[in-house]
């Protein structure tokens, strides 16, 4: 960086701003080349840099030459097919080089792109595809399903699609007024808005990114936003219009853990991703891990804040500069900062900084009149290089783009945030004007949300407002007024808004009002809604009807630390998870006199419906092992067991984020069966007796969580010993038993009782219980006698570890998928790769490992492992 100077402005000190050092090698992007189009600048940095990598990903790489000779072909049999018209092309594609290759030849053949996000529910993606009116959607294997289901068959795979022959280019003379791309946002409607960008406005932006951020070919530019908002077409093509190599990452389905040691293992030089995302990377950084390529960190897409900056200094050092971007899709980059190291900015927002070329700020009044230096107003954007408006929505351009009645080439944009300009110039957001607001770096119409509650039959009245959870991260809340008499299940109301929205829009809490609060006016007041937090000391509206009824209420209460609760209010939805479902069975079995599996909890989560159960003379309780927790849909079904606690509640949310199709059973422990003396092969295969009455043929796909996966790992073993096929088979966190870090707290585990006590004071300090229960299982080890039963419930879960320590895996010889935490000590394969005959899959989540099911990591999880239901449906359907 360059050194720190001072001028003076009005007699006011302040801090001229600095640039980022000019690597080696680095030529600026001419402005004067913006005037031109997107596939002729790409081919003369394909002449200049032909045998450079251009794109790496998942172990694969292209070379300039190449992605231009396959960009050309692509590009040919779109013009054949689809003929000379300018129009959209949608992407239904991951990352990968495929999508970079579509992108070149939808622009080689003199159309625009419009991205689709595979991930984004099918209604969101069908609507954009109807707002488009677009003729041509390209995608592949992957996702070739959900595209033939949104177009009704017309969707192009690029993996069995026969291309020209030819690899030269089509030398189309293109404008550079071209449409270039059109990227949905949040619309202020309820609909999403198509922002509308020309090839001119992105080659700018281009330029302008290449030069603040001085990219050259020898760097390594990590992907890792998702493809359809600006700043990932910013940051690809400011690397394939200067002649580096892209590295795309998938973050959701990869996780954070192994993108640190793909950073430093790729030395990657150039990264760009939202905040939020940086806080959650630095936070898994190992202690003493550096990264000496990495050259610039650039923050864009949210207000950066203090805590970044201090997350930045801890563990990127000198090596490394911090940039500070501000844009939006209408503008694309229009300030950034670069943060200096003895910057000290304390509990306040980072500046968004210093202009680039073209790209002039004022602050306005509500009146519309130009405020002083340091006086907060909303942000006013001016330049001839904005976006060319929305999509097919005057009504929506007319409201924030305005043309200078001077000059008719300037354009201006009133942005909604409010800021302050410092007498250097330089930029400090505070925050909307409005509602629209940005989560995880993606930006969200309040109003989009809201009528898509409002579409629901049991919801009358809909606000979401933004606040800060616990941890101080942006949310959004939502405030409901219910239809009818009685209050909706707030669960079925968040699943029901997943099938519409993408899973940043949905709100983190939902709070259920009596009435909106109003002004004196019959306006809303937004500032007398409540603070989102769920009164516990109130109940249900609903109270209990009953004798059977009131005890069970008080045993939901006890356990879940309320005054009261409704018959009506679900176990989950007051906060109840599967660590205290034992005690809640607990209590009913020694108030009601009725033992009961903790599957049950499945079946009636709220008082009323357990109560109707227990009452039905008829009614048997499911002590059956295999247990459906969500049976809908028509897909194959997956097959999960139990981990070593014995019970399968904590894939409840799981399989629910899976989707209605997908067909989900638990594999629970049976009490009436086996003992304490069981071993892994006998578990399996008393499983595998049911689940194959269940289910004779297969594929089989099979899953377990822990005790849970060895287990289906064993089943998947005597499945295939059967001549039967197993399609799948997903281990959550599962260290193989053979595995050499483990041998040592198998041996603990193995010890006599005598040996137990002596090596392990420390147990002394702990639980009385469990010290207990270690001695007699101990005891009733060295004597040779049974296991008390009624200690048996407590002692389950050492019973299973006892198994899972003794149990020695044969050979399997297929292939198994890996869901490996993110906080841990033990890396790579957890041992299974000696274990295999088949490759060995590893995809990482966030959390450790007693809490990768809990209710944000496992939306990661669920995303990822719907991805492997997906090939492996795929595959089935192709084969």
């Amino acid at each position: 960086m360059n050194i720190n100077t001072l001028i003076s402005i009005n007699d006011t000190t302040v801090r001229s701003p600095i640039s980022v050092n000019a690597p080696r090698g680095f030529t600026p992007f001419s402005l004067e080349e913006t005037e031109q189009s997107i596939a002729d600048r790409f081919s003369k940095v394909a002449r200049e840099h032909a045998d450079r990598v251009a794109v790496c990903y998942d172990g694969q790489s292209i070379t300039y030459r190449e992605l231009d000779r396959q960009s050309n072909r692509l590009a040919r049999t779109l013009h054949t097919r689809c003929g000379p018209d300018v129009e959209p092309v949608a992407l239904l594609l991951d990352k990968g080089i495929p999508f970079f290759a579509a992108c070149l030849a939808v622009w080689k053949a003199g159309k625009f792109v419009v991205p689709l996000d595979p991930r984004h529910p099918q209604a969101r993606i069908a609507g954009i595809c109807e707002d488009v009116t677009t003729r041509c959607l390209l995608t592949d294997t992957a996702n070739q399903a959900l595209g033939e289901r949104i177009t009704g068959g017309g969707a192009l795979n690029l993996e069995t699609l026969e291309l020209d022959p030819c690899d030269t280019a089509l030398e189309l003379a293109i404008d550079p007024a071209t449409p270039s791309s059109v990227l949905y946002t949040s619309g202020s409607t309820g609909r999403p808005k198509g922002v509308l960008q020309l090839q001119r406005n992105l080659l700018w932006s281009v330029a302008n990114y290449v030069n603040s951020c001085k990219l050259h070919p020898n760097d390594r530019v990590a992907l890792v936003s998702t493809l359809s908002v600006i700043s990932a077409y910013t940051a690809f093509l400011g690397a394939l219009l200067s002649g580096a190599a892209v590295y795309p990452w998938n973050t959701a389905a990869d996780g954070l853990a192994d993108l640190i040691e793909w950073l430093h293992a790729k030395e990657i030089t150039f990264m760009q991703c939202v905040p939020s995302l940086f806080r959650h990377l630095a936070a898994a950084i190992p202690p003493g891990m550096t990264f000496p390529h990495l050259r610039l960190l650039v923050l864009a897409g949210e207000l950066s804040t203090a805590r970044e900056f201090a997350l930045f200094r801890q563990h990127f050092g000198h090596t490394t500069a911090l940039l500070n971007q501000y844009g939006f899709s209408e503008t694309t980059p229009i300030r950034h900062y670069v943060v200096r190291p003895d910057d000290d900015f304390e509990n306040t927002c980072l500046p968004v900084g210093y202009p680039m070329p073209d790209m002039q700020v004022r602050i306005l009044d509500p009146d519309g009149a130009e405020l002083p230096l340091g006086e907060v107003g909303e942000i006013v954007v001016s330049s001839r290089h904005l976006a060319a408006g929305y999509w097919r929505n005057p009504e929506a351009t007319d409201r924030v783009f305005h043309r200078d009645p001077v000059d008719p080439g300037l354009m201006h944009y009133a942005t909604g945030d409010l800021g302050s300009l410092q007498a250097d110039g330089c930029l400090t957001c505070h925050g909307r004007k409005d509602f629209q607001v940005k989560i995880r770096g993606f930006r969200v119409e309040t109003a989009e949300v809201e009528l898509a509650l409002l579409d629901l039959p049991a919801v009358k009245e809909a606000v979401v407002a933004v606040r800060n959870d616990e941890r101080g991260e942006r949310c959004l809340f939502a405030y409901l007024v219910p239809a009818g008499a009685g209050r909706p299940a707030t669960g079925e109301v968040l699943r029901c808004l997943r099938e519409r929205l993408p899973d940043y829009m949905i709100p983190a809490a939902v709070v259920w009002l009596a009435e909106l609060p109003h002004t004196t006016t019959g306006k809303l007041d937004r500032l007398a809604l409540p603070a989102p937090v769920f009164d516990h000391s109130q109940a249900d509206d609903d109270p209990p009807r009953t004798p059977l009824e009131e005890t069970l209420a008080r045993i939901w209460a006890e356990v879940l630390d309320r005054e009261r609760v409704g018959r009506q209010e679900s176990f989950y939805d007051l906060g109840g998870h599967s660590l205290l479902a034992p005690r809640l069975f607990a209590l009913i079995e020694e108030r009601v006199g009725r033992r009961l599996p903790l599957a049950t909890l499945l079946q009636a989560s709220s008082v009323a419906e357990m109560a109707a159960l227990l009452s039905r003379e008829d009614w048997t309780p499911p002590w059956s092992s295999l247990v459906p927790i969500q049976p809908r849909g028509s897909r194959p079904p997956f097959f999960c067991v139990h981990p070593a606690g014995g019970d399968i509640l904590m894939y409840r949310e799981l399989a629910n984020l899976l989707g209605s199709d997908q067909p989900f059973y638990g594999l629970q422990e049976n009490r009436e069966e086996g003992s304490e003396s069981d071993t892994v092969e006998e578990i399996a295969a008393r499983y595998l007796r049911q689940l194959r009455d269940f289910r004779p043929d297969g594929p089989y796909l099979l899953g377990g969580y822990s005790f849970g996966g060895m287990v289906a790992f064993e089943m998947a073993r005597q499945l295939t010993a059967q001549g039967a096929e197993v399609g799948l088979l997903v281990l959550f966190d599962t260290r193989c038993p053979t595995h050499r870090r483990l041998k040592a707290i198998r041996r603990y585990r193995e010890m006599s009782l005598l040996e137990f006590l002596r090596t392990r004071p420390t147990a002394l300090a702990g639980s009385f219980k469990r010290l207990f229960i270690h001695i007699v299982f101990r005891a009733c080890r060295l004597f040779r006698r049974p296991f008390p039963k009624r200690l048996r419930n407590a002692a389950r879960f050492l019973f299973y570890r006892l198994a899972g320590n003794q149990y020695r895996p044969g050979p399997y010889p297929r292939g198994l998928t890996l869901f490996r935490v993110t906080v841990t000590e033990i890396q790579g394969d957890l041992g299974w790769s000696e274990q295999i005959g088949g490759p060995i899959e590893i995809r990482t989540v966030p959390g450790y490992h007693d809490n990768m099911f809990d209710s944000e990591n496992v939306k990661v999880l669920a995303a990822a492992l719907r991805d492997c239901l997906r090939r492996v449906q795929n595959s089935d359907e192709n084969g």
